[in-house]
C-alpha cells in the first residue's frame, strides 16, 4: 500500500514540475517577425490590365513583461502571464494597369523590390495603391494560467490600441477582383476536363490541330456522360447505401 501511495505522490510531483516549466517557457517565449512581402501578380485574367496584389507586415514582436508591462525574464510567471505585442505597418496593396513585374527581375533585384515595397514609418513605396493603408497596433495581452474559472477573471485579456484605420477601394481594383474572381472560377469550373486538354495549347490551325480540339470536346463530353451514369449505377448507390447504414447505426 505504501509503494502505490508513494508512486502516486512521485508522479503528481511530476506532474506538477512539467506544468510550472511550460508556464515558465510560455511566460519567457518571445517572438520577433520582420520585413513580411506576400504578393500576387496575375497578367494573365485580364491582360489589358494586369495587377499585383500583396500584403506586407514591417514587424512583428511578443516581448515578455512583468505586471507593470516593462521587459524582462519573468522568473515567477505567478497566475498571469503579460505579453506586450506590437505590430508595426501593415498594409494590403493593389496595383492596377501594368504594375512592375517582380517575377521577371533578377534574383538581386528581386530581394531588392520585396524589401523596398514593405511600409514602415518613415518609408511609404512609390507607385502603390493600399486597400489597407499602412496601420501599427499595440496590443496589451494578459494570460490566466489558473485551471479552474473564476468568475469574473477572464483567461485572456486584452487591450488593443491602433492608428486609424484607413481603407480605400478604387474602380479599377474593384474591377481587377471581379476578373480574377470569374478567372478563379473558370479555373474550377475546367479542373475536372484538364486531363484532357491538348498539350502546350495547341492553335487550331490546320487540320491536325482541329482534330486534336475536336477530340478534346468529345472526352469532356464523354467524361461527363461516364459520371452521371456512374452515379446511378447499382456498384456506387450500394456503396452510399451502406455508408449510410453505417453512420445510422453509429
Amino acid at each position: 500500500m505504501g509503494g502505490a501511495s508513494d508512486d502516486t505522490s512521485n508522479q503528481q510531483k511530476d506532474a506538477n514540475f512539467a506544468a510550472k516549466l511550460a508556464t515558465k517557457i510560455i511566460a519567457n517565449l518571445q517572438l520577433t517577425i520582420k520585413n513580411v512581402h506576400i504578393r500576387y501578380e496575375d497578367f494573365h485574367s485580364n491582360p489589358g490590365s494586369p495587377f499585383a496584389v500583396g500584403v506586407t507586415l514591417s514587424s512583428l514582436v511578443a516581448m515578455s513583461t512583468d505586471s507593470a508591462w516593462n521587459f524582462g525574464f519573468v522568473k515567477n510567471p505567478g497566475e498571469f502571464i503579460h505579453k506586450l505585442v506590437t505590430m508595426g505597418s501593415l498594409a494590403v496593396y493593389w496595383n492596377s494597369n501594368n504594375p512592375a513585374k517582380f517575377s521577371d527581375a533578377s534574383d538581386t533585384d528581386f530581394q531588392n523590390l520585396f524589401k523596398d515595397g514593405v511600409a514602415t514609418n518613415t518609408h511609404i513605396p512609390r507607385n502603390y495603391t493600399y486597400i489597407l493603408k499602412p496601420i501599427s497596433a499595440k496590443c496589451k495581452l494578459r494570460l490566466n494560467t489558473n485551471k479552474k474559472a473564476t468568475p469574473g477573471i477572464p483567461k485572456v485579456d486584452v487591450d488593443l490600441s491602433m492608428d486609424a484605420l484607413e481603407l480605400d477601394l478604387r474602380q479599377e481594383s474593384y474591377q481587377d477582383m471581379l476578373m480574377v474572381t470569374c478567372a478563379f472560377a473558370d479555373f474550377f469550373k475546367n479542373e475536372p476536363f484538364r486531363p484532357f486538354r491538348p498539350i502546350n495549347n495547341i492553335r487550331p490551325k490546320g487540320r491536325e490541330p482541329v482534330k486534336i480540339w475536336w477530340n478534346y470536346a468529345i472526352n469532356c463530353i464523354l467524361s461527363e456522360i461516364r459520371n452521371k451514369r456512374k452515379q446511378w449505377s447499382w456498384a456506387y448507390l450500394k456503396g452510399h447505401f451502406v455508408c449510410l447504414t453505417l453512420s445510422l447505426a453509429n
